[in-house]
């Protein structure tokens, strides 16, 4: 990573440059055949998100809170991360014209500041701060947000998918592969005959006491085992290796862009919000060799508020005790911060 912040630059400016360069990098990307709508909010919310950066990202900041990407009624709506349409309008006072995703799904149209809809992980993410801060400059004064992925991404029915949820995807896929329809027919355009030869070397001669089964069987692992470690196939990529592929480029792209915002906002402490967020900042802070931050000291989670996280009955209750816990806590109270 070559990456040294300017001085003759704004840090919001700069800030908006490399959310903006990395969303660029991420739309260049293949996602796997689940993905059928990606929504850019850094782009078609741009004024809002841009108004949110400019008003509340302009000096450094100790604590960075890291989610995941953009919700379906929070940012996808309004550019902020985790931006319930209220506390973005209400409370950080921010207004203004949101546009749409080039491709957008029928149940989640993008209304901007007009949605109806309430991100609930947004409320309760903002809430506990308004409690807490009273003011959104006593939050900003030492933190901020970031989202590690700029894309929201919905499945045809309009469910959103979480970047932790890609690599599950591709190992739910990978099982139900239907391997015996390969085996049998040699694929839908005939193209791995060389698995059924291996699979047939494999089997041998070894007389008729298997059954027919049994050989069907040991022709599928072989097949499975070929297509698992190939990864080109007559000069066209192989979807169960490439998704993989595109997975990890996709971190690498995310990893890079994270560790830049580190470094250009000085992060002393990041906050995953759920157990992807801080795997994924430990491990971009340890191939990046980020020096300010120690990892598994400094990088920390808070239970991520989603309505899906079914493990978690008092979210307000656990975040605040965790902030006590990392002693952080005065932060965020407006007496310390008018000291």
């Amino acid at each position: 990573m070559s990456f040294t912040p300017s001085n003759e630059i704004s840090l919001s400016d700069q800030f908006l440059t490399i959310e903006l360069q990395l969303s660029t990098q991420m739309k260049a990307l293949r996602y796997n055949q689940h993905v059928a709508y990606i929504y850019d909010p850094v782009e078609y919310a741009y004024n809002l998100h841009a108004q949110f950066t400019r008003k509340f990202c302009q000096s450094a900041k100790k604590i960075l809170f890291l989610g995941m990407n953009p919700g379906p009624w929070g940012m996808s709506q309004t550019g902020v991360p985790f931006g319930e349409v209220k506390v973005v309008r209400d409370w950080m006072r921010l207004s203004g014209e949101v546009g749409h995703p080039i491709k957008e799904h029928p149940s989640r149209p993008v209304l901007g500041l007009a949605c109806h809809r309430s991100e609930i992980s947004g409320r309760k993410f903002w809430g506990l701060f308004q409690e807490l801060c009273k003011e959104p400059q006593h939050f900003f004064q030492h933190a901020f947000v970031y989202n590690y992925c700029p894309l929201a991404f919905l499945s045809s029915s309009g469910k959103n998918i979480t970047p932790a949820e890609f690599k599950e995807m591709e190992r739910r896929r990978l099982e139900k592969f239907d391997w015996l329809e390969m085996v049998t027919n040699g694929g839908a355009d005939g193209s791995i005959s060389d698995c059924n030869y291996m699979s047939s070397k494999s089997i041998g001669d070894q007389g008729g006491e298997g059954s027919g089964r049994d050989e069907t069987s040991k022709r599928i692992e072989a097949c499975r085992s070929l297509l698992k470690l190939r990864w080109h196939d007559d000069n066209r990529t192989c979807a169960l290796t490439s998704q993989a592929d595109e997975r990890k480029l996709m971190n690498q792209i995310c990893d890079e862009a994270l560790c830049k915002i580190i470094t250009l906002l000085q992060v002393q402490m990041i906050i995953g919000l759920g157990k992807f967020a801080e795997k994924r900042a430990s491990l971009a802070i340890k191939e990046y060799q980020l020096d300010n931050i120690k990892v598994h000291k400094r990088v920390v989670s808070i239970p991520h508020p989603s309505p899906r996280n079914f493990m978690v009955k008092d979210w307000n209750q656990e975040a605040t005790l965790q902030l006590i816990r990392l002693q952080i806590i005065d932060c965020f109270t407006p007496s310390s911060n008018s000291t």
